[in-house]
């Protein structure tokens, strides 16, 4: 079977960072700050954390 270039893939997966949210170290820091700025209506930085 061959690959169809033109079947849509499955977007990327959320991983939320891949690290533990709950210790208090860089990347619950960079986790917190896209939630602030999704409560400020720029859900980029979120939906770039969670797919990090």
């Amino acid at each position: 079977m061959a690959f169809d270039l033109d079947t849509p893939r499955a977007p990327p997966r959320f991983t939320w960072g891949s690290a533990n949210l709950v210790d208090a170290n860089a990347t619950r820091q960079r986790y917190i700050a896209a939630l602030q700025a999704a409560d400020a209506r720029d859900i980029v930085p979120l939906l770039a954390f969670a797919r990090s």
